[in-house]
């Protein structure tokens, strides 16, 4: 594996829930083995985009070469550090989301193409150059970070109280007040306008997490299952 430079990977993990798969665990361990790999996780954060926004700033405080985002509820494939070897401002590997069609649930791989689809990303040993990613598993190169994906400023609540940070997240809303996009596709379509290159291993497949409320499963089960009883 290429080492780029003596500080080149920043590691971050906004832990919204407080926690993150053991998995995620065991390779955040492997990667602060690295002497070129410094690992950040913290929780507290009111939403996804500002937990973006405060690590993206500290990241840029910092003179680290990439940033590599990991949502807590990721469990990496064996062959994850493969990223790494990526070319790209920003590449990835894929893990399955639900989007959610007449209130059927269907997993899928993130994937976004030119036309904004979400079609099956199938695994067939190539990289491929996409319209976007999820950013459970991507690593953003310090130059996409530039004046013009700025969105402006914003107010993030920290340890030692509000303070000011660039904002470069952001979720766009719907008039009705439904998320049209999220901060990732938002980011990413900014990226590709930008004339950033965005890229993607379909052969690196990570898991994702989802909490469920144990109630909902009541129907599923037997009545004596004391599992499920609330």
């Amino acid at each position: 594996m290429t080492r780029v430079d003596k500080h080149d990977l920043f590691v971050a993990v906004p832990c919204l829930p407080g926690g993150m798969s053991w998995q995620l665990a065991l390779l955040l361990v492997h990667l602060g083995k690295r002497d070129d790999t410094y690992i950040w996780a913290k929780d507290g954060f009111e939403n996804v985009p500002a937990a973006r926004n405060f690590i993206t700033s500290t990241f840029l405080q910092s003179d680290y070469k990439r940033l590599w985002f990991f949502d807590c509820d990721v469990i990496p494939s064996p062959n994850a550090l493969e990223i790494l070897d990526m070319e790209g401002d920003i590449v990835s590997g894929t893990y399955p989301t639900m989007r959610y069609y007449a209130h059927q649930a269907e997993a899928r791989w993130i994937f976004v193409n030119k036309k904004g689809r979400h079609p099956l990303l199938e695994a067939d040993g190539g990289v491929k150059d996409v319209g976007s990613v999820g950013m459970g598993c991507t690593i953003i190169k310090r130059r996409v970070f530039c004046k013009k994906m700025e969105l402006g400023q914003t107010k993030i609540m920290t340890d030692e109280g509000q303070k000011d940070f660039p904002v470069y997240w952001q979720n766009i809303y719907k008039p009705d007040g439904r998320i049209e996009n999220t901060e990732d596709g938002d980011f990413c379509k900014r990226a590709g306008e930008a004339g950033f290159s965005i890229r993607c291993n379909p052969d690196v497949r990570f898991g994702h997490l989802k909490m469920t409320d144990l109630r909902l499963l009541r129907p599923l089960l037997s009545s004596e299952n004391e599992v499920v009883r609330a």
